[in-house]
């Protein structure tokens, strides 16, 4: 077999990636996020509320 035939995986994943559907993808990337949630519940307790409140207060505030 030649070398140059063998794909490596990540070429495989970005043709695959690449064929899909924008709605497919933000699906795929939500899927993760919410199974590395369940991994790692203490990671994402804190992550982005700071932010989250931030941009609130400050909309509330101009109001």
């Amino acid at each position: 077999m030649r070398l140059s035939h063998i794909q490596s995986a990540q070429n495989i994943q970005d043709k695959i990636f690449d064929k899909m559907t924008v709605e497919k993808k933000l699906k795929l990337a939500s899927d993760f996020f919410h199974f590395a949630r369940e991994l790692n519940p203490e990671y994402f307790s804190n992550h982005g509320t700071t932010r989250f409140n931030k941009k609130n207060r400050r909309n509330s505030q101009s109001s």
